[in-house]
């Protein structure tokens, strides 16, 4: 019995290490846009306001558009 629990944790500890690799992948694809020395949103191409950038300077979207990306990945599991 001990050991199914073993390999279910094993199974799924694999399964984190994956997804957290393939995040990060995912995230050094996010290359950050400035124009006109703004840095500017990923996906509708407004400015990010300064203090988010302050805030976290690895930011690639605004926050409604980033909100929305967060729904569509939850929506298909990822």
């Amino acid at each position: 019995m001990d050991e199914k629990y073993f390999e279910m944790a094993a199974k799924q500890e694999e399964m984190q290490r994956k997804q957290a690799i393939e995040d990060h992948k995912n995230r050094l694809k996010e290359t950050p846009l400035i124009r006109g020395g703004a840095r500017i949103c990923k996906d509708c191409e407004g400015a990010i306001p300064f203090e988010r950038v302050q805030r976290n300077p690895e930011v690639v979207r605004c926050v409604p558009c980033q909100e929305d990306h967060e729904m569509k990945g939850r929506q298909y599991g990822r």
